[in-house]
């Protein structure tokens, strides 16, 4: 299929065979339909009669985070714990199971959210006013890659830096962009391609967050 040119993010890959290299990744192509459309939405798609493989589900970015994050599923719990939403080891295995497994657990943008409002908790603090945001009902992938900056306290060089380990590279005015209020003029939506390359980069640049990948 090549690479396909997506106006104001430069290109975005869509390898011939993207499909077999989502599985080889170990990213599932199951769930339901509204989650499915999320997907879409996220990477910005027109329509919904298009087909392509859909690459992460919440569940995917969730294993994808706690693998870059070098964090066990207890350590994943507490994190999320910090927002008032009770989470048990057992809750989590089952999101970070594969679809096909059996006790797998589809991971809501709710969940997902509570996570990274978590993550910044856990790694800057609560708030002064000690108020917990309210998890979003609609996670876009611009939210999940603002929520990541401000909980890793990342500077622009920071986060180029992260692409560049990914050996991806997306331009200032790019990176600028996703970051926009939606509504502005500038804003573009981050595609998922984009956010992928992000975790991937976060694994082999590690940010600073102690902890054990193993699930003891």
């Amino acid at each position: 299929m090549g690479s396909v040119e997506v106006r104001g993010f430069g290109k975005v890959a869509a390898e011939e065979g993207a499909l077999a290299e989502a599985f080889e990744e170990g990213v599932g192509d199951g769930g339901g339909i509204d989650q499915i459309w999320r997907r879409w939405s996220r990477r910005g798609a027109k329509s919904p009669r298009l087909k392509s493989p859909r690459f992460m589900t919440n569940n995917d970015t969730l294993r994808r985070l706690r693998f870059a994050l070098d964090i066990n599923d207890t350590k994943v719990a507490n994190i999320i714990a910090h927002t008032g939403r009770e989470t048990v080891r057992a809750e989590v295995d089952s999101w970070l199971k594969r679809d096909d497994e059996a006790g797998f657990t589809e991971l809501s943008d709710r969940d997902l959210c509570g996570f990274l409002d978590g993550l910044i908790i856990e790694r800057r603090g609560a708030r002064p006013d000690g108020v917990v945001p309210v998890p979003l009902e609609f996670l876009s992938n611009n939210e999940i890659l603002k929520k990541l900056r401000i909980a890793l306290e990342l500077r622009d060089d920071d986060i180029n830096a992260i692409f560049e380990a990914a050996e991806f590279v997306v331009t200032k005015a790019e990176l600028g962009s996703f970051f926009r209020k939606e509504g502005h003029r500038n804003y573009r939506k981050c595609p998922e391609q984009v956010l992928r390359k992000f975790i991937a980069g976060m694994s082999v640049r590690p940010n600073g967050v102690e902890g054990s990948a193993d699930s003891e």
